[in-house]
């Protein structure tokens, strides 16, 4: 039988203090998804995505890429997406 899923993600870095109980590997494996997620960008994408095919579907829906109850339970910062956090700093002279 398949472990059953944690009841509340385990938040934070506390997710990543065991490296074998399952409530812990699940939630390490949702917060490096959710990192992913936010670096590629791809919350902006799929928001954009559901506004344009809205105008085809009655009634129109909001669409929240990733819900906000959900981040919250996993005590996940806000992300800038792209690359420009990770650009090296310019040297400083010798």
């Amino acid at each position: 039988m398949a472990p059953r899923p944690p009841e509340r993600p385990i938040a934070g870095p506390q997710a990543f203090t065991n490296l074998v109980d399952p409530s812990h590997v699940q939630s390490q494996a949702a917060t490096l998804l959710l990192i992913g997620f936010q670096l590629r960008g791809d919350a902006a994408a799929m928001e954009a995505r559901a506004r344009a095919a809205s105008a085809f579907i009655a009634p129109a829906r909001v669409v929240e890429a990733l819900p906000a109850d959900d981040v919250a339970l996993l005590g996940f910062p806000q992300m800038p997406a792209g690359v420009a956090r990770f650009l090296p700093s310019p040297s400083l002279p010798s």
